[in-house]
């Protein structure tokens, strides 16, 4: 017979390496992306299938990633920024909402991080642009 466990604790040195792994990960095997339908709520459980890809004139997933240093956050989350980018409409373009960011693997195979945004953008003219700075915590819970 097992015993139950109350909680899960992940001390602070183990909560880095793990984010070091994600980070080699991300770093040799991934795409940012951005989404343009809204999706309520964001689970666990929210699949590739679940994101509409943006699409307005001069949009492209971004491959590969840059991945800072793995840092301590105030919370004793381990945390990783990835460096910031400016997804920026071009020509003639096709109006697009933009609710978030998503990282995939590469060639999307699979979902890997869901970065909602706090407000949507409008893509709607040429030079309207879209700028992320996503930051992803572990915390070990």
């Amino acid at each position: 017979m097992h015993v139950p466990f109350d909680s899960q604790v992940v001390p602070l040195l183990e909560r880095i390496v793990i984010m070091g792994l994600i980070k080699t990960y991300l770093t040799t095997t991934s795409e940012l992306h951005l989404y343009k339908a809204p999706i309520d709520p964001i689970t666990p459980e929210v699949l590739l299938a679940d994101m509409v890809e943006a699409d307005f004139d001069g949009y492209a997933a971004l491959d590969p990633i840059v991945v800072s240093s793995v840092f301590l956050a105030p919370d004793g989350s381990a945390v990783v920024n990835i460096a910031s980018h400016v997804f920026q409409a071009t020509g003639s373009t096709t109006p697009n909402t933009i609710y978030g960011a998503y990282i995939t693997t590469a060639a999307a195979a699979a979902l890997v991080a869901v970065l909602p945004f706090t407000s949507p953008v409008g893509v709607a003219n040429t030079g309207d642009a879209v700028p992320v700075a996503p930051q992803l915590h572990y915390s070990g819970t």
